[in-house]
C-alpha cells in the first residue's frame, strides 16, 4: 500500500476528475459513489467497503491507485458527499 503523498501525488499527476455523489442511505448504511474519469475511461468506486461497482478502461493497477486514494481520503469525501443537495445537484447549484 502507498503512503498518502504517494498516492496524492499519482493521482494529480494525470488529468482524472472525480466526481462524487450524495450520501445514499442503503440497509441503514451510508454510502458515496465516487467516480474517476480520465479521457474515456471511467471507473465508479463504492465507499466505503471500497469495492469497485464499474470499469470501462483502467487498467487493475490505476484502480489499485484510486481505491488507495479513496481509502486514505475516506472522510474528506464521506464530508464532501455529505454536503451534496441532490436537488441543487439537479438544478446544476454550485
Amino acid at each position: 500500500m502507498k503512503n498518502k503523498n504517494n498516492s496524492q501525488e499519482t493521482f494529480l499527476q494525470r488529468n482524472v476528475q472525480m466526481m462524487i455523489s450524495s450520501v445514499v442511505n442503503k440497509n441503514k448504511q451510508k454510502i458515496v459513489y465516487v467516480m474517476f474519469t480520465e479521457d474515456e475511461k471511467k471507473v465508479e468506486i463504492r465507499i466505503p467497503d471500497f469495492v469497485v461497482i464499474k470499469n470501462n478502461g483502467f487498467s487493475k493497477e490505476r484502480i489499485d491507485n484510486l481505491v488507495v486514494y479513496c481509502k486514505v481520503n475516506k472522510e474528506q469525501l464521506l464530508k464532501r458527499a455529505s454536503k451534496i443537495s441532490i436537488m441543487d445537484a439537479f438544478l446544476e447549484k454550485h
